[in-house]
């Protein structure tokens, strides 16, 4: 099973996929194969997880400045690449972690390696980059910083467990989860910790960092603020669902309101959950969804929270929240 990065170009931005091809082969091979060129102007970085320490998902690429795709190069990784993890873009090179260890730096351009790093254990999310600096989390339990330049180690920060949690950096600091119940912020420079949260199970979800403060959520399904500088807690509010893996918040553009998901009890949508609506009878699907997770709390997986306090500001009589 050979794993391949895509590139593909539109007329005013880079779009980056994975994609999976799957081949018989003796033995994996790295490297890169020119597929087609076309010559175009980069769109925005994508320099961490979901775009932003805010998790907005967004970039300048529209419907409308995005032209036809024309598929630019293809990258070997010759390893898996966890689902989870994103690529990263930023100053026209991506960077890519795979379950090896290895961290794989490509031209965007020409889809040739501009270095291959293995500092630790398997790489299973999002790195970040910032200020020349390369920044993950490994299955050994250990965060790194790379240079972005050549990948040589900067420093690495050893936590208490498995580390499957994307980065946020934001004010040269940086905001990661382990499964040994810490949130920790570390100097983005030297490594050192600034301070760690503690909670009450893994922290595996991907923190947002927003004015100040650190938002997350932690396997005890407490969704959390603190302060960015101190770690002192603001807020903590409890969720139902059986866990916040591979799950992020996500703050408004106005700042006023954090999304948490957690995962659903009761796992796979085959299931069976207690008055569980009936799909064709749905004339009204908000009403019908909203009267159920209204009924069947414990089932409810999407909240809305003050960013302030933490309330939960879903009004079920408006069907909508209520900032």
């Amino acid at each position: 099973m050979r794993f391949h990065l895509t590139w593909l170009r539109t007329s005013g931005a880079l779009l980056l996929s994975l994609a999976l091809i799957v081949v018989m082969l003796v033995a994996p091979v790295q490297g890169t194969s020119q597929v087609a060129s076309v010559s175009q102007s980069a769109g925005d970085d994508w320099p961490m997880y979901q775009h932003d320490a805010a998790h907005s998902g967004r970039t300048s690429a529209t419907v409308s400045n995005a032209g036809p795709l024309y598929l630019q190069w293809a990258y070997a990784f010759g390893e898996r690449v966890e689902v989870e993890a994103q690529p990263v873009v930023a100053d026209g090179v991506i960077y890519q972690g795979v379950m090896n260890g290895e961290m794989h730096a490509i031209d965007a351009d020409s889809g040739s390696a501009q270095w291959i790093a293995r500092p630790g254990g398997p790489i299973p999310h999002t790195a970040a980059v910032k200020a020349g600096r390369v920044y993950f989390g490994s299955l050994d339990g250990s965060v790194y910083a790379l240079s972005a330049a050549d990948g040589s180690t900067l420093w690495q920060f050893r936590t208490g467990g498995p580390v499957v949690s994307a980065p946020a950096v934001v004010d040269g600091r940086v905001y990661i989860g382990s499964n040994d119940g810490k949130l920790y912020a570390l100097d983005g420079v030297t490594g050192a910790e600034l301070f760690h949260v503690e909670t009450g199970g893994p922290v595996v979800s991907s923190p947002a960092v927003v004015a100040g403060r650190v938002y997350f959520g932690s396997e005890d399904m407490v969704a959390r603020c603190v302060d960015a500088a101190t770690g002192q807690p603001i807020w903590a509010t409890l969720l139902n669902g059986a866990g916040m893996h591979n799950t992020h918040p996500v703050v408004s553009d106005d700042g006023g309101v954090v999304i948490f998901l957690t995962v659903k009890a009761g796992g796979s949508s085959y299931v069976h959950l207690e008055g569980y609506p009936d799909a064709p009878q749905q004339a009204n699907p908000v009403e019908t969804w909203n009267t159920y997770y209204r009924d069947y709390p414990a089932h409810r997986f999407m909240y809305y929270l003050d960013v302030d306090t933490g309330a939960d500001l879903w009004d079920p009589a408006a069907l909508r929240y209520v900032p």
